[in-house]
């Protein structure tokens, strides 16, 4: 019979995640207060390309919070515009001419929160901008 074998527990992250957490947003700070990767790294006791790394995680961790800020925004802004159009149908569906115009806003200002009207392409050749410059002169 083979002697028993001790079991090795395999190393944990977790102080090292504990670690990060910490580290991470001092790392944001010294950099946005200008410091290096390599001074970065030098005063919280991590590797250059840490450092590096850590500013780069915490950048895209607060641009991944103001993309769902933005996000929640635009479904309150979409919720209170369906209560507007819903209030107005009434109204609409006895011709009323004012009713008619606001649900028209209403749809406008949908149309420019979620991007529906694309942008339109103006072309204005050269020539065209010299008889307006020579119109005003």
């Amino acid at each position: 019979m083979p002697a028993s074998k001790s079991k090795v527990r395999p190393k944990t992250r977790r102080p090292q995640m504990a670690h990060k957490a910490v580290l991470m947003p001092q790392a944001l700070k010294l950099r946005t207060e200008g410091y290096g990767y390599a001074m970065i790294g030098e005063k919280l006791g991590i590797p250059t390309t840490t450092a590096y790394e850590y500013v780069k995680e915490a950048l895209n961790e607060l641009a991944q919070q103001r993309t769902e800020s933005a996000e929640e925004l635009r479904a309150v802004e979409a919720a209170r515009l369906d209560l507007y159009q819903r209030k107005l149908i009434p109204k609409i569906n006895r011709g009323h001419i004012e009713a008619i115009k606001t649900a028209l806003k209403v749809a406008e200002r949908r149309a420019k929160l979620f991007g529906i009207d694309g942008a339109q392409k103006i072309e204005v050749s050269l020539l065209d901008m010299l008889n307006t410059l020579q119109q005003e002169d």
